[in-house]
């Protein structure tokens, strides 16, 4: 019993000790784990404490380098402070020549300013100046337009006038006055188809009125009167006809481009005053105006305008009615209308004394001459109203010079010329004109 009880009493500690048993090993092993848990920390904070030392390390390092950066960029600041300190001082340079240049720019402004007003009082002085010389240039163009003109009427008055002394010479008494008559009804259809009976004011371009000088040389385009060639080159043509006929040279008058007809009508008048009534006042115009320029086959008419001026074309009808105004439209007049390429070679034209070209263009002149003056008899006169157009001038100065032609050109106007047909100076036939003409048209077409 003891033993049992004791056995008992011992269990029975035992039994006590079973709780604090499990709570020991509870706690150990919460201990235990603790234990794991602190050692897994500690190396856990082992490793983080090694990676610190790490990214401490690599702070330090960073902490080097920006250390030498910042080293780097005092000095690199204190180049730039140095750099500043040099610009700043270039800089007060700077300012200091902007305010020297500055200034001398203000004197030179200053300077500019009056050399300006100067030039535009000089510019105002040359205008005035300029001014006054166009105006003594073109006092002095009249002047000399006036002289010339004068001349030119009084030369031409001078051999009338020395013409009708010796006819009066040599004419009976009783027929002095029908020379006198004459002469005076010749003066009078001259100024009538110049137009300066009624002072026929001008239609030409830039130039209005009546202007003597003007209408003496045939410098403007009248109104209403039948010719635009003026007194000089009317008494002109008067001149040469007398001569043909007081020398006997046969032939017909005939002018080529005869706009209002005047120059023509004069001719006629002028056979009728001398009673001559086998020679004929032929009449050649396109009456349409002068034709286009043909460039390739004429270069000198290039860009010619003369086919726009519409005051050019007068109708053959209007021709007519002015020849019959001054009652001298008869048989005697004959009329070749179109243009001188078609009309004149074949015309029906045996001789001509006086051959007056006034067609302006090279194609015009050109084609007149190749077809007429071979027809043109020894001592006979040839006209060229536009010698003053250049190429006009070319057309004769080519013709002449193709054959050999060496007749002085006599001057009329400054503007017409005209050459007397020597004596001895041989006619080609019409074969001889054809193939010039058409050698002539191949070179220029070439």
């Amino acid at each position: 019993m003891h033993v049992r009880d004791k056995m008992k009493q011992r269990i029975k500690q035992w039994a006590m000790l079973i709780p604090v048993a499990r709570r020991y090993l509870a706690e150990k092993h919460t201990l235990a784990e603790n234990w794991a848990r602190t050692i897994t920390e500690r190396d856990q904070y082992r490793i983080a404490l090694e990676q610190q030392t790490t990214e401490r390390d690599q702070y330090r390092i960073a902490l080097e380098q920006r250390t030498t950066e910042r080293d780097q960029y005092r000095i690199a600041l204190e180049q730039r402070t140095t750099e500043r300190d040099q610009y700043r001082i270039a800089l007060e340079q700077r300012t200091t020549e902007r305010d020297v240049l500055s200034a001398e720019r203000d004197s030179l402004v200053q300077e500019r300013n009056k050399l300006v007003t100067e030039a535009a009082q000089h510019r105002i002085e040359m205008e005035k100046t300029v001014g006054q010389r166009d105006w003594l240039l073109q006092e002095r163009a009249q002047h000399q337009d006036r002289v010339l003109g004068k001349l030119a009427t009084v030369q031409s008055q001078i051999g009338t006038l020395q013409r009708n002394i010796a006819r009066a010479v040599e004419t009976p008494h009783d027929k002095v006055s029908q020379v006198l008559t004459r002469s005076l009804y010749l003066d009078l259809l001259e100024d009538s188809l110049i137009g300066a009976f009624m002072r026929d004011e001008s239609i030409a371009p830039h130039q209005r009125g009546y202007d003597e000088n003007r209408r003496e040389l045939g410098r403007d385009w009248p109104k209403f009167a039948c010719t635009m060639i003026g007194k000089a080159r009317m008494r002109n043509i008067r001149e040469l006809c007398e001569t043909i006929l007081d020398g006997d040279v046969p032939g017909d008058f005939l002018e080529a481009g005869v706009w209002r007809g005047g120059a023509c009508i004069y001719m006629r008048g002028i056979l009728k005053a001398y009673g001559i009534p086998d020679r004929t006042v032929w009449v050649a115009d396109s009456f349409a105006g002068l034709p286009p320029p043909n460039p390739e086959q004429y270069p000198a008419d290039r860009d010619d305008p003369h086919h726009t001026f519409l005051p050019l074309i007068i109708p053959l009808e209007e021709v007519r009615d002015n020849f019959a105004k001054y009652g001298l439209l008869d048989d005697q007049v004959q009329f070749l209308k179109g243009w001188f390429k078609d009309t004149l070679p074949n015309a029906p034209i045996k001789r001509l004394a006086v051959l007056r070209l006034d067609g302006d263009m090279y194609e015009s002149t050109i084609q007149s001459l190749d077809a007429l003056y071979w027809k043109v008899s020894p001592d006979g006169f040839i006209i060229i109203d536009d010698y003053i157009l250049p190429a006009c001038r070319k057309a004769v100065d080519d013709f002449r010079a193709q054959h050999d032609i060496t007749a002085k050109l006599e001057p009329v106007d400054g503007a017409a010329v005209y050459w007397c047909k020597a004596g001895d100076e041989k006619n080609a036939d019409r074969d001889r004109v054809q193939r010039s003409s058409r050698k002539r048209e191949k070179s220029s077409a070439g």
